[in-house]
């Protein structure tokens, strides 16, 4: 994990851009609008080097992820309150939204927000300034009240009734699943983290814990020894270092559906 983290780092970072070159077996492709060259794809990379930083206490991946979140997070951000996708090969912004990309940055977003020193009592605004902004957007352009689930996109120029009759399809082996599920997730147990209130995470064990022996939680980005009791798990739903749970596991994400509707 470490070796990829710094490969990501080393070789991947284009430091003129503030962003991730998408590949580097073709030097064609070191070049906005490339090819996995977008806001997306850099966010979730900065995203990952910070958690896998605090995780094995690796401080200088940290120290290289944090002063870029901000800045990229401030050039994503629209009037709207929606996030745009990213630059174009000219280097204008690429204003339409993509769904996993929205997620990406809501997600970078909310966990600096919960995670870094508070500024005068508060969340850091560089992180939790943009989260009632884009969630708003989410909700209403990207949410389909009427059919459930959600768009794959918008378009800069969306209005209410753009998918009235219709829209896109919505399945994609990287959605639901995967992106929608994990930023329903942490938005959900961040927003709990910074409004100061208690969460109940439901969890599928293999073998369930028996009595007074404690579980051993092994999620995909955080790690925590817990016994497995509602009561615990949501005490540690209060910790300052944010939520260290993922309800499901790596073994079955595909439950991820289930427990989001039944977390309280």
């Amino acid at each position: 994990m470490l070796l990829l983290a710094r490969v990501i780092k080393d070789r991947y970072f284009a430091p003129e851009h503030g962003m991730f070159w998408g590949t580097l077996h073709d030097p064609a492709q070191r070049k906005l609008g490339s090819r996995h060259t977008d806001f997306g794809h850099s966010m979730k990379s900065l995203w990952m080097l910070y958690l896998v930083g605090q995780a094995t206490g690796q401080a200088d991946l940290v120290d290289f992820a944090r002063p870029h979140v901000a800045p990229l997070l401030a050039r994503a951000a629209q009037p709207s309150g929606c996030w745009a996708s990213g630059l174009r090969a000219d280097g204008k912004l690429d204003a339409g939204s993509q769904w996993w990309v929205f997620a990406e940055l809501d997600q970078a977003a909310a966990t600096l927000a919960l995670r870094e020193p508070a500024e005068a009592g508060r969340a850091p605004s560089g992180y939790v300034k943009h989260l009632p902004r884009s969630y708003a957007c989410w909700f209403e352009r990207f949410v389909d009240p009427k059919g459930g689930d959600t768009w794959p996109w918008v378009s800069a120029d969306w209005t209410p009734t753009m998918f009235a009759q219709g829209g896109p399809p919505k399945a994609f082996h990287w959605k639901s699943g995967y992106h929608a599920a994990e930023h329903a997730l942490v938005s959900l147990i961040t927003t709990a983290g910074l409004q100061g209130e208690r969460l109940p995470l439901y969890f599928a064990f293999v073998s369930p814990p028996g009595a007074g022996r404690a579980a051993v939680l092994l999620p995909r980005h955080h790690h925590r020894r817990a016994r497995a009791s509602v009561a615990q798990l949501t005490e540690a739903a209060r910790s300052p270092r944010g939520v260290r749970a993922d309800p499901v596991g790596a073994r079955d994400r595909g439950r991820a559906g289930d427990m989001l509707a039944r977390c309280g």
